[in-house]
Formats: C-alpha cells, sequence, structure tokens
C-alpha cells in the first residue's frame, strides 16, 4: 500500500507541474490509475505494456536523433532557446507491479535499455512491484 501511494503523490506532482506527459501502467487492470485516464497528457495502460514500450522506445531513438543532429547531450540543452511549440516535453513511464508485465516478450530488454538511455531525452521511468525476484 506505501508503494502505490508514494506513486500517486508523484502522479498527481506530476500532473499539477503541466510540463511532462505521463504514461501509467496500471498492473492492477485498471483498479489504481483509472482516475488518471481522462485527464490530458495522461495515457493509462491497462493491458499489455509492450506495445506502449515500443512506441515510448522509438520516441526515444527519435529524440537521440533529435539531440546528436544538434549537437547536443541533453534534453535541457535541446530546449534552451527554442520556441514553446518546438521543446520537447518531459515523459514519465509509472509501472505499477512490474511483475505483471515480465511474461511480455521484450519488455525487461526495452526496460533496461529506455532506464540507460532515457534520461538524456527526458524520458524517465519509474518502476514499482511487489516482488523485485
Amino acid at each position: 500500500m506505501g508503494k502505490t501511494n508514494l506513486l500517486h503523490t508523484w502522479i498527481a506532482a506530476l500532473l499539477n507541474g503541466k510540463v511532462t506527459r505521463l504514461v501509467l501502467f496500471d498492473g492492477k487492470g485498471g483498479v489504481e490509475f483509472a482516475r488518471y485516464s481522462q485527464r490530458s497528457r495522461c495515457q493509462v495502460v491497462t493491458g499489455e505494456l509492450a506495445p506502449a514500450l515500443a512506441s515510448i522506445s522509438a520516441e526515444m531513438n527519435q529524440r537521440l536523433d533529435l539531440l546528436r543532429d544538434a549537437r547536443v547531450s541533453s534534453l535541457g540543452e535541446y530546449n534552451r532557446g527554442r520556441g514553446e511549440g518546438a521543446r520537447l516535453e518531459r515523459i514519465v513511464l509509472v509501472i505499477d507491479e512490474l511483475a505483471f508485465a515480465l511474461h511480455e516478450p521484450g519488455v525487461e530488454e526495452v526496460l533496461v535499455d529506455l532506464t540507460a538511455r532515457g534520461g538524456a531525452v527526458g524520458i524517465h521511468p519509474i518502476v514499482a512491484t511487489q516482488r523485485p525476484s
């Protein structure tokens, strides 16, 4: 119960900031994150996680190309000096109950990649589970 309450607190803070897009995986079938499904800048995933991860991974690769072409090493550097419409928003991926998604092919590999390379381009995974094994 404490883990999920912490996630809700972070989600509320990020939504109030209005500068971050959220992708929320609800391993409990929509029980925890359904309240956010109508919020702008928020996508709730209640089924398979793999398609959402594939989309985020593709966006990460596009952003890496943009940063490389701009000759910068971080989202902050990229956004600095750009107009409001040209800035890239941060994306926070919140996964509650990861254990329910690990059976899906490719999920673990994509999460490792997002965790290792996503921060530079403003993609930040938050992964929670009751069973870390």
